[in-house]
């Protein structure tokens, strides 16, 4: 069914590409039996963007509607980590039902699913790393990015 959808919207239907690659890094986190894999690879996937954030000024709701072909590694990691984050905040299935969505993802689709824009969304994900990362010392955070790094 995925790959119908697929072909009728990727790269064609905006935000639908940065949705669909999301959602699969969503499920390769939620469903993946081995603690390594992409795109975290076993590092906490707040570090991981956290770690992105500081070193650039972009923010996620700036590069959405790009063309996928035109994103680096660093914004797909970016959109799965925040994927992980709505599911973390507002339910894994809530995040399954938007992935089925069959139309432009803007910030009225977020405001549907979600209660508020991309870009506030955003704002909450990024003011609650430093509770999220609390957890872990700063040599753990650390090693994680270090890791991810070398990955």
């Amino acid at each position: 069914m995925r790959i119908v959808r697929s072909s009728r919207h990727y790269s064609q239907t905006p935000g639908w590409s940065m949705l669909e690659e999301g959602f699969s890094m969503f499920l390769s986190e939620r469903l993946s039996i081995q603690p390594n894999v992409f795109p975290f690879y076993g590092a906490c996937a707040d570090v991981i963007a956290h770690h992105i954030y500081r070193a650039r000024e972009e923010r996620l709701h700036q590069f959405w509607n790009l063309p996928i072909h035109s994103l680096a590694t660093d914004h797909l990691v970016l959109v799965g980590a925040f994927m992980l984050y709505l599911g973390d905040t507002f339910s894994d299935d809530r995040v399954v039902t938007f992935s089925k969505s069959d139309y432009a993802i803007t910030d009225d689709t977020f405001r549907t699913f979600f209660g508020a824009s991309l870009e506030r969304i955003e704002d909450a994900w990024v003011h609650h790393f430093p509770t999220a990362l609390l957890s872990l010392t700063e040599a753990e955070q650390e090693a994680d990015v270090q890791r991810w790094e070398r990955a």
